[in-house]
C-alpha cells in the first residue's frame, strides 16, 4: 500500500508528498533523484512533485492520499481533484509543446556535434507522459483519508515542533518540502 500526503506547505500552496517506498523503485525515478540535486534551474519541489506521480502510476492500486483532518471529505476531495485537473493541464500542455518541437531537435542532429537539443527534449516529453499517467492513476485509484497530525499541522501553524512529529509519524521521502 502507498500512502501519499496532500496538505499545504509553508507558502500554503498545496503539495503532494509520498512515503518512502523500499523495494525496487522505477528506472527514471531514481535517476531523477539522483540529478534531482544538481539541476539548478528547475524547483525541487516541481522535480519531487513528478517524482510523487510517476511513483503513483507505478504503484497502481490501494493508494492511500492523507489529508489534514480540519477540512471535510468533501473540501478535500474537491481540493485534491482540482489540484490533479491543474497539474493535468500543466503536463498536457508541456506534452504538446514538447511533441512540436521534438522534430525541429531530431532535424539539427544532422548538424555535426553531439544532439544535446533533441534528447533533453526526449527526456523531458517521457518524463511528462508517465506523470500524466501517474495523475490519471491518482485521479481514479486514490482514497482520501483524514489524518489528525496533519490537522494539527494546518490549523496550530507550521512550527518546528509540528514538523517534527510529522516526521517522526510519517517516514516523508523529502520532509524539507514542506519548510521551503
Amino acid at each position: 500500500m502507498n500512502r501519499f500526503l496532500f496538505l499545504r506547505d509553508s507558502s500554503k500552496k498545496w503539495i503532494l508528498l509520498g512515503e518512502r517506498i523500499e523495494k525496487g523503485k522505477d528506472f527514471l525515478i531514481n535517476l531523477m533523484e539522483k540529478i534531482g540535486g544538481k539541476i539548478k534551474f528547475i524547483k525541487s519541489k516541481r522535480l519531487f512533485q513528478e517524482i510523487f506521480f510517476i511513483e503513483a502510476m507505478v504503484a497502481k492500486e490501494n493508494i492511500v492520499v492523507l489529508y489534514p483532518s480540519c477540512y471535510s471529505q468533501k473540501r478535500a476531495s474537491l481540493r485534491f481533484r482540482l489540484f490533479l485537473e491543474k497539474e493535468m493541464g500543466r503536463h498536457t500542455l508541456k506534452l504538446v509543446l514538447l511533441a512540436v518541437a521534438l522534430p525541429f531537435t531530431a532535424l539539427l542532429g544532422f548538424v555535426p556535434g553531439p544532439n544535446v537539443l533533441f534528447w533533453p527534449n526526449l527526456g523531458l516529453f517521457y518524463l511528462n507522459l508517465k506523470a500524466v499517467k501517474g495523475i490519471k492513476t491518482l485521479l481514479k485509484n486514490s482514497k482520501l483519508i483524514p489524518d489528525p497530525t496533519l490537522g494539527k499541522w494546518e490549523t496550530e501553524g507550521k512550527t518546528e515542533e509540528n514538523f517534527k512529529e510529522l516526521k517522526e509519524k510519517f517516514s516523508l521521502e523529502h520532509p524539507e518540502l514542506l519548510m521551503d
